[in-house]
């Protein structure tokens, strides 16, 4: 439901959900099924009208989908031709060039390597399963961009049976990784999905852009790390379960942005760690423990809305005035709901002081507390000035509602709220 909310008040953030995004026969159980004979005619009998997914499934031929087949009254023949091709089986290093083709499956069984010398075409449509345990790892080029209608899948080949039995529980296949030394066509992924993984995509190759894509039901989403750049846009995150990871999860990259995607019902939905210099905008973040968790950055963090995250919204952790000199956090022009807003913490002592922290233009409707700073790890005063608080009209109700988790009677000398607006800021959250 938070899902189809978000997809009707904003369209144009993440991916808008359908049967072809969300169906997966192994979390159903069929409500009616029969075997074909030799020749693949089947019947299937005293069907109430409405609509169906159809699934067609053979042990070594993998499965097709027809989505929202409508039955109406009298209807005795199914309109469309169902063709399953056979599986195909690989392991250990390839070395050629290969098309996963559309409606065609292709089983990862163990560890598998694409030589950097060849390239793996993924076609809209195909249907990529990894045994749980397994990385697929890909060292030359790679074309996968799927379409809106038609999105290539990429899975744990665990729970698929001809024997239809519903299976709650999906052993995660390990990671989908792009080396350092793999090259993406067009620098663009898009148009796919990647569930039940320790790691839907590892991306170590630098300037890759991943748009319309989603990632659910697992550890990790989509990972970045050690790269300058990687830009993501119009991603959805959802169900992504690892303490330390999250739906989207950069680890030292450098540049790029977040903007336009959905992170729902995770342990974070963004985690950001060392030296990002670049932006998280547009973004909803909702139903998660944190909504979005940047360490050692000087990103700008604007226009996003956070809404029922149980924890809190955002935290930031410094140092962050050694990723290039200056030092500035941006936190401006978001919506912040839920019972905690913007927290400063430290794990474990581990981390240096914080400085440069800006946070203007923010509308804040938090039932607990609205800002959470420790003012023996500032380098300076948090400028949050020009910043809305819900039912708050003077300082000493705003001061209330802010928390100095280092002092017990804190005097607030790191905090500047002094010109906070009386009314909500009108062009804050998601433009």
């Amino acid at each position: 439901t938070t899902i189809v909310r978000i997809n009707n008040e904003y369209p144009h953030i993440g991916v808008i959900i359908n049967q072809h995004t969300e169906f997966d026969h192994r979390l159903q159980s069929p409500i009616k099924y029969s075997e074909t004979d030799a020749d693949g005619n089947f019947k299937i009998k005293d069907i109430p009208t409405g609509n169906y997914n159809v699934v067609a499934i053979k042990d070594g031929f993998g499965f097709k989908y027809l989505y929202e087949v409508n039955i109406a009254e009298n209807d005795n023949e199914l309109d469309q031709g169902i063709t399953l091709h056979h599986e195909e089986y690989f392991s250990g290093t390839i070395q050629e060039d290969w098309i996963f083709e559309t409606d065609h499956h292709y089983i990862i069984e163990d560890d598998t390597d694409f030589h950097p010398n060849f390239s793996l075409e993924i076609q809209p449509g195909a249907v990529v399963r990894i045994n749980p345990g397994i990385d697929f790892t890909i060292h030359g080029n790679l074309l996968a961009q799927g379409e809106e209608d038609n999105m290539f899948w990429v899975t744990s080949n665990d729970g698929f049976s001809q024997n239809l039995i519903l299976n709650e529980d999906i052993d995660f296949y390990n990671s989908m990784e792009l080396s350092s030394v793999a090259s993406v066509s067009n620098d663009l992924i898009e148009w796919g999905k990647a569930d039940f993984a320790n790691f839907g995509i590892m991306l170590d190759s630098d300037g890759v852009n991943v748009n319309n894509m989603i990632f659910r039901n697992s550890l990790c989403g989509l990972s970045s790390s050690s790269v300058n750049s990687t830009q993501c846009e119009n991603v959805s995150c959802y169900n992504i379960s690892h303490e330390s990871l999250g739906g989207i999860f950069f680890l030292n990259v450098t540049n790029g942005f977040i903007r336009k995607s959905a992170l729902i019902n995770s342990n974070y939905g963004i985690l950001i760690k060392h030296s990002f210099l670049g932006n998280i905008d547009n973004n909803y973040f909702a139903n998660n423990e944190i909504g979005l968790s940047v360490w050692s950055t000087e990103c700008c963090i604007e226009h996003n809305e956070f809404s029922n995250n149980s924890n809190r919204n955002l935290d930031f952790v410094g140092n962050n005035d050694t990723v290039s000199g200056d030092g500035e956090l941006e936190i401006c022009y978001n919506n912040f709901y839920s019972e905690n807003g913007v927290v400063q913490w430290t794990p474990s002592g581990s981390y240096d002081r914080t400085s440069s922290i800006i946070v203007n233009n923010n509308n804040f409707e938090n039932s607990d507390l609205c800002i959470v700073y420790q003012s023996i790890r500032l380098n300076g005063i948090i400028d949050a000035t020009n910043n809305y608080f819900f039912g708050l009209i003077s300082e000493e109700a705003i001061y209330d509602k802010i928390f100095d988790s280092t002092e017990s009677d804190p005097n607030h000398d790191m905090i500047n709220i002094s010109s906070f607006q009386e009314n909500r800021i009108q062009d804050a959250g998601i433009e």
